[in-house]
């Protein structure tokens, strides 16, 4: 049984994968209305339990499509929460039946990929209509520079800084560029006046309290949001993530077989959706990012849990106010490098031509619509064309 290592490294590779979540938590909130300790609450008792039971890094992220269409949908809080509930439900069964494990066959890579490239697309549009918001600061007065005779949203040139900011510190294992960036926004938003609203925070969490979706949100949620996560949520979440736990950890990481982190998910999201949080899932992006800064042990998520639920717990009535103090360009800067990070996953089929075309296909359809689920059923389509060619053309040569 590996032991968990409470140190300074540990925590630093914890911290690496905020640039994923801070940004679609903080947008669910403000966006969407969702109860802000509700989200950081659930998040951070999955990291712990994660942490716990897996004894590895396990990175907990709200469901990226689930997200991603919410936010531009501006969708109320409870489709969401019965997004939640059909996830979880699903998830739940696949996990008791054994039918994840089948369908972990069934996803290819040239899907996965197209898929994860679809969802980067979507970062990266979403982190470019926030840099170039005219107000610098969330409710505040247009800003903008005159250079060059064109009046430029002071949110580009901040949006350039933080780059800068991510770059320098893209391989620094005390400061990751995630935190660093937020460490840059926070300082930025109160230089220019975001301190404003600090007069209004106090140490109150938001009451937590079940959600009762209606019928129509059940529906509406299961079109516009499960189907186009369940594609993603399998490749990414549930096979990927359990690949690149054993690439990392080897025998250390048996315990993350695609029918536990079903399990996982399952139990997780039936808990989101019933107290309003934000759906939840793992990733093999986020496992990397973990890795890569430090983290090596279960205590990781205990730590990073730990300080998620005291943050939700004590600051969670205040997080809208608290959240005025990071500039939209800074974290659309963060969208667009979350975007360019899961876009390049699809380097691994550069080599194949079959699979890059189905690649680009599934990529290009998802982020054009941003309906990923007919995205994927056309990838699919298209794999069953290759084969059915590949097949004919076999055929056709034995008999000659």
């Amino acid at each position: 049984m590996s032991r968990f290592h409470f140190t300074l490294q540990e925590f630093s590779g914890a911290l690496a994968d905020l640039g994923v979540m801070v940004p679609l938590v903080i947008l669910l909130i403000v966006k969407n209305g969702m109860n802000p300790t509700a989200i950081l609450v659930v998040a951070g008792l999955l990291y712990i339990v994660s942490g716990v039971v897996f004894r590895v890094p396990v990175p907990v992220q709200p469901l990226k499509a689930v997200s991603i269409i919410a936010i531009a949908s501006g969708l109320a809080p409870s489709v969401i929460a019965a997004a939640g509930i059909i996830m979880g439900g699903i998830l739940l069964l696949f996990s008791v039946t054994g039918v994840s494990a089948m369908l972990s066959r069934i996803f290819s890579r040239a899907i996965v990929r197209g898929i994860q490239l679809g969802v980067g697309v979507l970062l990266v549009a979403n982190g470019v209509k926030m840099i170039v918001d005219p107000k610098f600061l969330r409710g505040g007065e247009t800003a903008v520079v005159r250079l060059a005779g064109l009046d430029v949203p002071m949110g580009v040139l901040f949006a350039i800084a933080g780059a800068a900011v991510v770059i320098i510190f893209s391989s620094s294992r005390r400061l990751p560029a995630a935190l660093a960036l937020m460490l840059f926004g926070i300082a930025s938003g109160l230089y220019f006046g975001s301190y404003t609203a600090l007069h209004k925070v106090v140490l109150a969490p938001t009451p937590i309290t079940l959600a009762f979706p209606t019928a129509e949100d059940f529906t509406k949620a299961f079109f516009l949001l499960v189907l186009p996560q369940l594609p993603l949520t399998f490749g990414n979440s549930i096979v990927a993530t359990a690949d690149t736990a054993r690439a990392y950890f080897g025998a250390r990481a048996c315990g993350l077989t695609p029918g536990r982190l079903s399990l996982s998910l399952g139990v997780t999201n039936l808990i989101a959706g019933v107290v309003g949080a934000a759906p939840l899932c793992h990733g093999a992006g986020g496992m990397s990012a973990h890795y890569r800064f430090g983290a090596r042990s279960g205590a990781m998520g205990v730590m990073l849990g730990g300080c998620l639920v005291l943050i939700g717990a004590l600051f969670g009535r205040s997080a809208p106010d608290l959240f005025v103090l990071l500039p939209p360009s800074i974290l659309g800067v963060m969208l667009v490098f979350i975007g360019v990070e899961h876009a390049m996953l699809m380097q691994d089929v550069v080599d194949s031509r079959k699979d890059l075309f189905i690649t680009l296909a599934i990529g290009t359809i998802a982020g054009t619509t941003a309906n990923i689920f007919a995205a994927t059923a056309i990838g699919f389509f298209l794999v069953i064309l290759f084969k059915a060619a590949s097949a004919g053309g076999a055929y056709t040569e034995s008999a000659t």
